[in-house]
């Protein structure tokens, strides 16, 4: 079976991804297989809008194929990575211009690079099944695929809180955040999928849904989320240690179990991407992907948390004390 299916039909380019075996990580043939049927479909006078969807169970995509960064890390093949990454955010680039509507249904697990294919789309379609963020704090890497631009549309605390701790979101929390502009029921989905390319991109008002009501989490985390209003990393994790809602302590261990460096290096990211474009942004992330390729804690990360799994990282730093400014600036530059 293809890892991807392409068809078009009714007007619509129709992009399915179903590579079970890697739950749709995004490698270097998807992407750029991707991004010739994006090409064709943009100068296809019968193609009038776009749709993604996965044909994989609970799964839109786990995000990059980090398992094929830390092969070539291995082989000390850096063209590959460097590659790897400039498809990968020219692809998102891509989707975020795209002059034809995007329609992205996430029925399941959407991380890292699977929000890349989403979050530019014109509509965004979660169901209640689905579970989206960027996680990447947990293999000592940064939020990317432009997400200093979209985590910072947010209040900077909330930002601050997604970024540093990789908090997957659901329901109601992926409207309020931008990650969905519509929520149905995850039994919903195949049935608006079809009727969707029924219908002709041009006349979609007419049948994208009324969103479902679901809680948030986020609210009743609001004393955790205030937290990150602070100065400093250290700051941060200080208000954390001695705030009294019942979820804060387990989100400060986390944290203390993460990359000191790579937590120092989203905090800078963050601020340093705070209130720029898109485009100012991914040129950020390609410099920061590219030095955190070449000299930070990511591989003993993605060892310890994919290849190796259970084994106690070894991080370049003992605590988030021990990394200094200069040693952070370095990977922006």
């Amino acid at each position: 079976m293809e890892v991807i299916k392409f068809e078009t039909m009714n007007h619509w380019g129709v992009i399915t991804l179903q590579k079970r075996s890697t739950l749709n990580a995004l490698d270097v043939e998807m992407i750029l297989s991707i991004r010739a049927f994006l090409d064709a479909s943009l100068n296809d006078h019968n193609v009038s809008g776009i749709l993604i969807k996965s044909a994989v169970s609970n799964v839109f995509s786990a995000g990059g194929d980090v398992k094929a960064i830390y092969q070539w890390h291995t082989e000390n093949d850096r063209k590959s990575s460097a590659e790897f990454i400039h498809h990968e955010y020219g692809l998102n680039a891509y989707l975020q211009s795209y002059s034809k509507p995007v329609i992205a249904i996430m029925d399941g697990l959407t991380l890292g690079g699977g929000v890349g294919l989403t979050r530019y789309a014109k509509y965004r379609i979660a169901t209640t099944k689905a579970l989206i963020g960027m996680p990447e704090i947990k293999i000592a890497f940064f939020p990317d695929v432009g997400a200093g631009y979209f985590l910072n549309l947010l209040d900077q605390s909330l930002a601050r809180f997604l970024a540093l701790t990789g908090y997957l979101l659901k329901g109601d929390d992926l409207l309020t955040t931008g990650y969905a502009t519509h929520l149905i029921s995850a039994g919903d989905s195949a049935a608006l999928t079809d009727i969707l390319i029924s219908t002709h991109p041009n006349n979609l008002q007419s049948v994208l849904p009324v969103s479902v009501q679901a809680p948030s989490v986020l609210n009743d985390l609001d004393l955790v989320i205030k937290c990150f209003t602070s100065n400093s990393l250290v700051d941060c994790l200080e208000n954390l240690k001695q705030c009294t809602h019942p979820s804060a302590q387990k989100f400060y261990d986390e944290m203390l179990e993460f990359s000191p460096l790579a937590l120092h290096i989203i905090w800078s990211y963050m601020n340093k991407t705070l209130g720029l474009e898109y485009a100012s942004v991914v040129e950020i992330d390609l410099t920061l992907a590219t030095r955190m390729f070449h000299d930070s804690d990511i591989f003993e990360g993605i060892r310890t948390r994919l290849i190796d799994k259970g084994d106690t990282p070894n991080w370049r730093h003992a605590s988030v004390y021990d990394v200094s400014k200069p040693g952070v600036d370095m990977f922006f530059v």
